[in-house]
């Protein structure tokens, strides 16, 4: 189990907004410490999510490449509630990743 480093993620959701090829375009709330930090490798890039996380929004999002339309999923990772919902925009499809203590 993970200890997370800021209790943001007990009132408001943490979120990530990727593009379709799972890096991160932006996250927030900016409001300091990122309260994941705790989770992510050592060697991660500045635009991945951290480990747990992006297995957990890749196997959600495997529906989406099939003929059914992609639609809001939730799942559970340590301590954490997982919701992805699909979003299109001029640039094309995103996901949005939402993040909260189960």
């Amino acid at each position: 189990m993970y200890a997370l480093a800021d209790q943001s993620l007990e009132s408001v959701p943490y979120c990530f907004i990727l593009d379709d090829a799972y890096h991160v375009v932006m996250a927030g709330p900016s409001t300091g410490l990122d309260p994941l930090a705790s989770l992510y490798e050592v060697d991660a890039g500045a635009d991945v999510l951290p480990g747990p996380i992006d297995r957990v929004v890749r196997a959600l999002t495997a529906a989406w490449r099939s003929s059914r339309p992609a639609s809001t999923a939730t799942a559970s990772v340590n301590d954490l509630q997982v919701t992805i919902a699909p979003l299109h925009g001029f640039d094309g499809r995103r996901i949005a990743v939402f993040i909260q203590r189960a």
